[in-house]
């Protein structure tokens, strides 16, 4: 009898910058970057357009997951919510599908994809 096969190595990315957030606000420009390191990293790509092409194309149905559970301090924050959708739509997904998530906290722009999460209940 062989031995499992062991499973292949993972790689984990994180990116930390202590000016993300002062004062339980959060800094959109900063916020933005770092979402945007973190694509470029894992995708290996140039540019923002094409690091977000390559993990989805414009006719993949996108949904964002937006966790509400731990409150306005631990929930996912509005500018990586928004910088998730810059990158859709550099990659070329269309604005024109409406779509809400389950709690109905995430309302579409004029062409369906959010221009911003609504926090409120």
């Amino acid at each position: 009898m062989s031995a499992p096969a062991l499973p292949e190595r993972s790689i984990v990315y994180s990116v930390q910058d202590s000016s993300a957030i002062k004062d339980y606000r959060t800094d959109p420009v900063v916020v933005r970057s770092m979402v945007n390191r973190l694509v470029l990293a894992v995708t290996g790509q140039p540019d923002l357009a094409r690091a977000w092409g390559s993990l989805v194309s414009p006719n993949d149905k996108v949904g964002i997951k937006i966790s509400a559970a731990g409150g306005e301090l631990f929930t996912t924050h509005r500018d990586v919510v928004n910088t998730i959708v810059e990158g859709l739509v550099a990659a070329g997904h269309p604005r024109k599908k409406p779509g809400r998530n389950q709690g109905g906290r995430l309302r579409p722009g004029p062409r369906g994809l959010p221009d911003e999460v609504d926090r409120t209940p």
